[in-house]
C-alpha cells in the first residue's frame, strides 16, 4: 500500500514537468517557423550616397535626405523584419526617414512600445512629425499605438491592414492594399471603417495587381493571391503614394 500511494504522487509531478515542456515546444515551433527575407532584401541594408542604413538596438534606421518626418514601421506576423528593407529604403529616398522595428519572435505585439521609445528618444528629437505604420498584423499594432498616443503621432499608414479601435479624430490615415490580396480579412477591414478618423485626412489606395506579400521581399505567402506585378513595382507604388500622402 505505501508503494501505490507513492506512485499516485509521482504521476501529478510528472505532468507538471511534461506539460510546460510540450507547450514550450509548440510555442517555439509556431514562432520559429517564419517567412525569411529574400536575398534581394539584403541589398537595401547597405548604405549608399542617398540613404544611410544603421542597425540600432531594436530597429533598423533608414536615414535619407528628409529631415522633419519619420515613420516607425512594424512588419507582418512571422515575417523576418529585413524583408521590408526595400520599402523602407524607398521611403527614405522619398524624404521620409524610417525605423523598421525588430519584434521578438517577429510578432509586433511584443514590440508595441518601441514606437514610443523611439519617438521620445532625444537622439531623434529633430523630427517634427512622427508617423506609425505596419503591414498586416503589424499595422493593427501600429494603429493601436496611435489610438493611445494622439499627442505623439501625426498619422498612420496601414498596408493590407486596418485599425481594431477608434483612431484620434485628427489623425491622418492612409490604407493601401492590392487587388490580388487573399490574406487580408476583408470583413474586418470593412468593419474597421467606423474607426477611421472623423476630422483627419483619410485616403484608400488600391494597387492593381498587387497582393499581400508584395509589400516585402519574403516570397509567396500561404493563401495569398497571385500578383500580376512584381514586388519591386508594388513597393515603388507604395512608397510613392505614402510620400505623396504625407506631403
Amino acid at each position: 500500500m505505501p508503494q501505490k500511494t507513492s506512485k499516485r504522487k509521482i504521476k501529478p509531478l510528472y505532468l507538471l514537468v511534461i506539460i510546460p515542456v510540450v507547450l514550450a515546444i509548440i510555442f517555439l515551433g509556431y514562432f520559429l517557423n517564419y517567412y525569411h527575407a529574400e536575398d534581394v532584401a539584403q541589398d537595401y541594408l547597405n548604405s549608399t550616397d542617398s540613404v544611410t542604413v544603421v542597425k540600432l538596438e531594436k530597429s533598423w534606421f533608414f536615414n535619407g535626405p528628409g529631415e522633419g518626418k519619420a515613420l516607425v514601421f512594424y512588419g507582418g506576423a512571422k515575417v523576418e523584419e529585413e524583408a521590408y528593407a526595400g520599402l523602407m529604403y524607398r521611403l527614405a529616398e522619398e524624404g521620409m526617414d524610417c525605423f523598421l522595428v525588430m519584434s521578438p519572435f517577429r510578432f509586433a505585439f511584443f514590440a508595441k512600445g518601441e514606437a514610443g521609445r523611439l519617438i521620445t528618444d532625444s537622439k531623434f528629437s529633430s523630427y517634427e512629425e512622427w508617423y506609425v505604420g505596419g503591414h498586416s498584423l503589424g499595422g493593427v499594432v501600429a494603429a493601436a499605438y496611435a489610438a493611445d498616443n494622439a499627442d505623439k503621432v501625426k498619422g498612420v499608414v496601414l498596408l493590407a491592414s486596418y485599425s481594431a479601435g477608434k483612431l484620434p479624430e485628427d489623425t491622418m490615415l492612409l490604407q493601401i492594399y492590392g487587388t490580388e490580396d487573399k490574406v487580408l480579412n476583408t470583413e474586418k477591414y470593412k468593419a474597421s471603417e467606423k474607426y477611421r478618423p472623423e476630422k483627419g485626412s483619410f485616403e484608400e489606395y488600391v494597387i492593381e495587381g498587387g497582393n499581400h506579400a508584395g509589400f516585402g521581399y519574403y516570397g509567396e505567402q500561404k493563401g495569398d493571391g497571385k500578383a500580376s506585378i512584381s514586388a519591386d513595382k508594388q513597393q515603388e507604388l507604395t512608397a510613392a503614394k505614402i510620400a505623396e500622402f504625407i506631403k
